[in-house]
């Protein structure tokens, strides 16, 4: 009698363990973001286009009118967020004042890019030597990724 429950008792303890594992097995697959290759492909375009200030070629990868927003740190604890929303001629205006900005190039020239996959966006983020950040995101229109939000974060 205790040989079988000594039996059982093993049985049970490797059957939860094989779940275990299984399951962790499943985490990891989740936790590993592998970029579509379209849009590693239209990124790296995009990436180019905003170094050399194409601003043609960016309104040709941009859903219009896109969001753009800027939040400053006016005191501890206290922000000033602007969001517009830009159309075409807005946008080849430079309204939003992030394209053509030096630091802003350099960082994309010069820093890691962290790429987030948020339901049907994909989020594009730099960390700016200021404390500050820049976000770029972007969503699939009919197979092709288009600029859809802007964000820029600056800290005082």
């Amino acid at each position: 009698m205790k040989k079988n429950l000594f039996l059982i008792g093993i049985i049970l303890i490797s059957i939860m363990a094989v779940q275990n594992l299984e399951a962790q097995k499943k985490t990891a697959k989740k936790e590993t973001v592998k970029v579509d290759p379209e849009f590693e492909k239209f990124w790296n375009e995009f990436k180019e286009a905003f170094i050399a200030n194409d601003i043609d070629k960016l309104c040709s990868m941009t859903n219009f009118p896109v969001q753009y927003g800027q939040q400053h740190q006016i005191s501890d604890g206290e922000y000033d967020m602007k969001k517009v929303k830009l159309s075409k001629s807005q946008f080849q205006k430079k309204e939003a004042g992030t394209f053509g900005d030096e630091y802003i190039i350099n960082t994309l020239k010069t820093q890691k890019v962290f790429i987030k996959y948020e339901n049907k966006y994909i989020s594009c983020s730099y960390e700016l030597d200021d404390g500050g950040s820049i976000e770029f995101q972007f969503k699939l229109f009919k197979s092709k990724y288009k600029l859809v939000y802007f964000m820029q974060w600056q800290y005082s």
